[in-house]
């Protein structure tokens, strides 16, 4: 077997485990989660952890408030996100977006790393976990983050929390657009606006280079997404707002703000390529011959030249000098998007019906 094909054999072996471990933890872990005896909450965000057994979080209380300092970190990261992309920069708030509009909370779980299998996994589906201070009925949109993760020096929960952003949407979940789209959304609470890049064109990328982004995860960032928000918004600065002062006053247990600096490069670029995803996925579950927008559907590589072209268009649309990517005999193609780029808040997807994890 050639070094490209074992590869490509371990990349989708991975990505078929990491489905199973998703699918498994949204729903074979509810009794595990409604296990979880306290709770933290802060307007519609509720984190759930223990301080005993496996999954407890770390003791420790600077403040003595009541509320373990990871706990208390974990919810103030959360809440920056929240004030940058959605008070701010006008990305749609997950809970309010029609996919998820039966959602009262945004449940957040403390589970230990080994049982988890990562460090943070959000979940698309709407979770019913019938925990003894809800009814049966409640729903919430959730994440999960591994117990290994103290806030105040990794930004997992606002990758997480974008991850939301995304599936609230558009129904396409490709791990190369997915995960290397919301790394670049971690230097919204992270010092810089912008990662490291390691391509900066041509655009688009030949034969070769989409079929190595394609099966890419997490580097994506420094082959697409951070050189063209860099090429884009060059400045990169987040705008001041009572929101963004409100996420710049806010401080860690360990005294250390939250919010390091007022730069993100590309937020309007990102968020407009959302938009136009959630314009093709309807349009790509039909070509494609898909019933529903199963997991293995979502995350399907078929989708890829889908994604691609969103970011070669609205890239170009932003004054890129970028050349045509086409999607042959496709109904995107005669999509009309003459009136260039919206920037007004993103319109939610159709909700899509399926059933609520148990």
């Amino acid at each position: 077997m050639s070094l490209k094909h074992t590869i490509t054999f371990v990349l989708i072996s991975l990505s078929v485990w990491l489905t199973f471990v998703q699918s498994s933890n949204a729903q074979g872990f509810a009794t595990l989660r409604r296990g979880l005896k306290h709770h933290y909450k802060v307007g519609h965000i509720r984190v759930f952890y223990d301080t005993e057994g496996i999954h407890a979080v770390k003791p420790k209380d600077v403040n003595e408030n009541g509320i373990p300092d990871q706990v208390e970190d974990l919810m103030s990261q959360t809440w920056c996100a929240h004030y940058i992309f959605v008070d701010t920069l006008g990305f749609p708030d997950p809970i309010k977006s029609e996919r998820y509009k039966k959602a009262e909370y945004l449940d957040i779980n403390f589970l230990a790393k080994k049982t988890l299998g990562l460090s943070g996994s959000a979940y698309d589906g709407l979770q019913r976990f019938r925990r003894e201070i809800d009814d049966d009925e409640t729903r919430a949109i959730c994440f999960d983050i591994g117990t290994n993760v103290f806030a105040h020096k990794n930004p997992t929960p606002t990758h997480e929390y974008f991850h939301l952003i995304q599936y609230s949407m558009t129904y396409f979940k490709p791990r190369w657009y997915l995960e290397g789209m919301a790394r670049w959304s971690e230097h919204a609470v992270s010092k810089d606006g912008v990662g490291k890049w390691k391509y900066n064109g041509p655009w688009p990328h030949d034969q070769k280079g989409q079929d190595e982004l394609f099966e890419m995860t997490y580097d994506t960032q420094y082959h697409l997404w951070n050189p063209l928000a860099r090429r884009i918004d060059k400045k990169g600065k987040i705008p001041v707002t009572e929101a963004s002062r409100m996420a710049r006053q806010m401080r860690y247990t360990t005294g250390k703000q939250v919010l390091k600096d007022f730069k993100l490069n590309g937020a309007e670029f990102i968020k407009a390529v959302l938009v136009r995803l959630g314009e093709f996925d309807d349009i790509a579950k039909e070509e494609l011959g898909f019933k529903t927008w199963a997991e293995k559907n979502q995350k399907s590589l078929k989708n890829s030249p889908y994604v691609y072209k969103a970011v070669m268009d609205v890239a170009r649309e932003y004054g890129q000098d970028i050349g045509e990517f086409e999607i042959a005999g496709s109904k995107v193609e005669t999509l009309d998007f003459s009136k260039g780029v919206e920037s007004e808040e993103a319109k939610p997807i159709d909700e899509q019906k399926k059933e609520d994890a148990n």
